[in-house]
């Protein structure tokens, strides 16, 4: 890595994530600290279309947690025993 794809990267994820807060704003609720997904069965979501409509559909907001900062960040939506997990990073959305 060099210092200027460091850069493109985390100036990608600052504007994915903005976009998605800002588009998303009424479904998502950001956190200071990571959820406890303790005894919860995981599954990972392939897009952000399909995260927000677990949300949607579970009438479930989506939480919002910044793993890495200014590189990483994980979107949530815990149904019943089960999470769903949305990772956001400088990379293409999907």
């Amino acid at each position: 890595w060099n210092r200027k794809g460091k850069n493109t990267l985390e100036k990608r994820y600052k504007d994915n994530i903005k976009r998605i807060l800002k588009y998303y704003r009424e479904l998502i609720v950001t956190v200071t600290n990571e959820p406890n997904l303790e005894n919860l069965k995981v599954m990972n979501i392939k897009t952000l279309d399909d995260l927000i409509d677990v949300a949607e559909q579970s009438r479930c907001n989506i939480i919002h947690y910044e793993t890495k900062v200014d590189i990483e960040s994980k979107l949530y939506v815990i149904v019943n025993e089960y999470v769903y997990v949305y990772v956001i990073t400088g990379e293409k959305i999907k």
